[in-house]
This record gives structure tokens, sequence and C-alpha cells, in this order.
């Protein structure tokens, strides 16, 4: 018996500890968003980066952008080479490509200890992305919208660890965004928003591609419509086939996923890649989106 009380004392020990654990972590999550000097490093390839950026700037926040030479300098951002030694950011949001996402976290390697969010596609599973990001763990954002009415819609952001786990840096997160007047919502099935949005993202890419190839005898926006009505079956049906949820603003949130950060070639053939391993392993015949991938 005395084995037991002492089991059991441990245990109430070990409990009440967590708790107090817990309660440290809200409380210093609490101080991070009360405070209003929040900096935010952003390093991004595309459009999408930028938008948010200017929009966390707008919010007052003070925002440091590195310098890639290929966008313009966000209104009120603070252009710097790297992360600035010695400067603790609240967050850190890397917009990029797959193929890039690698080297661009070891570029920002000196924030080990920074929240930071990664906003990057693809199609492959978890260990996929993983692997591509050379790091244990990964807190993932996909560009997403709700329904507000009226075939109105607002942006916002679906945000995850990777593996489904709820961390304090997620809250963190999505109160940043949040402030920014962004929705962000938290889910533990990021991964499947992720690899679902990629697909389709992808498969607007393709259609932009055949449009521009077929603009000449059918016109541009006509050549992609019918593009987009061609490969749409193919795209629900891998869809479906996974079990993945299918909610009415997944296609216009791709679309302004592609739109905002436009996929390069290697990207799709990338992407493209990812999708034919997804198709053959669930044997979902693709034809429309196989014939497309064959033409780039």
């Amino acid at each position: 018996m005395a084995g037991w009380g002492l089991a059991a004392g441990l245990g109430v020990g070990a409990f009440a500890y967590a708790r107090r654990v817990v309660k440290q972590r809200r409380e210093r999550l609490a101080l991070r968003l009360a405070n209003q000097n929040l900096c935010v490093l952003v390093r991004s390839e595309d459009g999408l980066g930028r938008d948010l950026a200017a929009r966390l700037v707008h919010s007052g926040m003070a925002v440091h952008w590195v310098d890639g030479g290929k966008l313009s300098t966000p209104d009120g951002a603070r252009v710097v080479r790297a992360a600035v030694d010695g400067l603790e950011y609240d967050l850190a949001i890397v917009s990029c490509s797959w193929a890039r996402l690698g080297q661009t976290l070891s570029e920002l390697a000196t924030l080990e200890d920074t929240p930071t969010l990664v906003i990057s596609r693809s199609v492959g599973d978890r260990s996929v992305v993983m692997t591509a990001s050379g790091r244990s763990s990964l807190l993932v954002g996909v560009p997403g919208a709700t329904d507000t009415g009226a075939g109105a819609h607002r942006y916002g952001f679906t945000l995850g660890e990777l593996d489904g786990a709820r961390s304090q840096r997620l809250r963190l997160a999505q109160r940043i965004l949040e402030r920014a007047g962004l929705e962000a919502r938290r889910s533990r099935g990021v991964d499947v928003v992720l690899r679902r949005q990629s697909l389709l993202a992808l498969v607007e890419a393709l259609c932009q591609l055949e449009a521009r190839r077929d603009e000449a005898q059918v016109g541009t926006v006509r050549a992609l419509a019918r593009a987009q009505n061609a490969a749409r079956p193919d795209a629900e049906r891998l869809i479906r086939r996974a079990g993945w949820p299918y909610p009415d603003w997944a296609q216009l949130a791709a679309r302004r996923w592609q739109a905002w950060a436009p996929m390069g070639p290697d990207e799709v053939r990338q992407l493209m890649t990812e999708l034919e391993d997804m198709a053959e392993t669930s044997r979902t015949p693709i034809p429309v989106l196989a014939d497309l991938g064959n033409a780039l």
C-alpha cells in the first residue's frame, strides 16, 4: 500500500508540475501578444509574402524584410540582408517554393528558437515536406478563404503543426495574423489541407500553361475555362479517393494562391511528380492531368 501511495503522490506531483508549465507558457504568450512592439521577420520570394508583410506593417508591427532582390520592399518595412544578430523576433515567416525550402530555412539557422511559419506547396505526404525542410517539426500556413455570404469571400490562413500537435508557437502565429486583419484557423489536419490546396493550385498552373498554348485559337479566357473544365474531374477524383474534405472555397483559394505566388517551371514539375506518385499509389486515373503534365 505504501508503494501505491508513493506512486499516487508522484503522479499528483507530476500533474501539478505539468499544469504550472502550461500556465507559464500561456502567461509568456500573453505577454508577447500584449507587447505593442512585436517584430516579425519575413523572407519571401513571391507576392504572397510581400502582401503579408505589408499587412503586418499596416497593423503596427515592426517588419524586417529579408531582401532577395526579386521583389520591391513593402512600405514601412526595414530591409535586412539576414536576421539581425541579437534581436529576438516574435515570429519569422518564410514563403517560397518547395525546392527552395531547405536552403531558405538554412539561411535562417540562427533563428532556430524563433517560431517560424512556412508557406510552401507540396502534394506529397508529410515525410516529403519534412525531408525538404531539414527540420524535425514544421509550422505550416496554407492560404484559404471563408464564404462571408452573397458570393463574397474573406481570405486568410489555415495554420497547424505538420504532425497535428498543439503548440505555443501555433497560437502565437494565429494571434499575429489575426492582429494583421487576417482570418487564421488552427487545424490538426493541416497536412491534408496543404496537400489538397497544393494539388488544386498545381491544376490551376497547368491549366494556365495550357491556355497560353491554346490562346491563339480560342482566346485566353475561353482557353483557360476550357482547360479548367477538362481538368477538374481528375482533381476531384484524386481528392475523393484520398478521402479529403473538399469545401466550397477550396478551388477559389487555390487560384488565389497561384495568383499570389505563381509557380515556376521547376515547382510545377516537382509537384507534378508528387501528384503522379499519389495517383499511382491510389490507382486513380488522371488522363487529362497526365496529358497536361506531359506537355511541360
